[in-house]
């Protein structure tokens, strides 16, 4: 009920890569909430240390992170009552070591979080009006100032995966303005050769001008170069869970297509 009136909407929401809420209360008129805790730190603290010694991280890093991103949107998008992020970056996601993963299952657990200016959409709200976000990750059509939708997160998604790919941000600007009219009209440089022609292709699918033309998270779950791995992430996810509960794998959301 707390969370209700609040407005805190996504906190609480029961997946694996969304970070969850262990507790909150009010103490006085402050509303306290005790956050799941991803002892990794954040993806833009590894984005630095790995830009600090030089290298690259390896395709196969950037694809478990890409999927587990892509799982935790799906879910958020695909709600009876969707909910847009709508501060997706490197700072708002979190890392949990797995350690018992072997040879072929992901190391870490990727985890939305900070859904501090996340917005649900009902029925009768299909499309979002705010500007809101960090402006490097912001879409086009919130620079544009029109309506969006779930698209302008998977535009974050992809300024984000570029980031985890070239260790830079595909667009800067000397001032908001200068940053809106770049990301509006011009492309970002190429990824690095290292990376192969589909994953460089899923990453320019996703900064797509025209939200039509952006996949939606369930496409990435269907993307040939990706669904594979999906599979091995989903059924991690649920042994994992199965473990910790004593309970069945549960099947649900996280089920990517066939």
């Amino acid at each position: 009920e707390i969370l209700r009136v609040t407005g805190v909407q996504t906190c609480a929401l029961p997946i694996s890569h969304c970070v969850g809420i262990n507790a909150c209360f009010l103490h006085g008129n402050v509303l306290c909430i005790v956050m799941e805790h991803c002892e990794s730190g954040d993806l833009e603290r590894v984005l630095k240390r790995t830009k600090q010694r030089g290298t690259f991280l390896p395709e196969t890093i950037v694809l478990d992170i890409l999927c587990e991103l892509a799982l935790g949107l799906e879910y958020l998008h695909n709600r009876k009552q969707r909910v847009l992020h709508r501060d997706l970056k490197a700072a708002n996601v979190f890392l949990e070591k797995n350690e018992d993963a072997k040879e072929n299952e992901p190391k870490y657990n990727v985890k939305l979080g900070d859904f501090g200016i996340s917005r649900v959409l009902d029925a009768s709200l299909l499309l979002a009006n705010t500007q809101c976000g960090t402006p490097c990750y912001m879409a086009p059509e919130l620079y544009r100032g029109t309506p969006y939708g779930d698209k302008a997160d998977m535009w974050s998604l992809g300024i984000l995966a570029y980031e985890l790919c070239a260790l830079k941000l595909p667009f800067n600007g000397t001032s908001m303005a200068d940053l809106g009219n770049r990301v509006m009209k011009t492309q970002p440089a190429m990824l690095p050769g290292k990376y192969t022609a589909p994953l460089r292709a899923l990453v320019s699918s996703l900064l797509e001008k025209d939200p039509k033309k952006r996949p939606s998270a369930a496409d990435i779950l269907r993307n040939d170069l990706v669904r594979d791995r999906v599979s091995v992430i989903v059924n991690f996810d649920r042994a994992t869970t199965s473990s910790n509960s004593g309970s069945p794998p549960a099947t649900g959301p996280l089920a990517p297509s066939p």
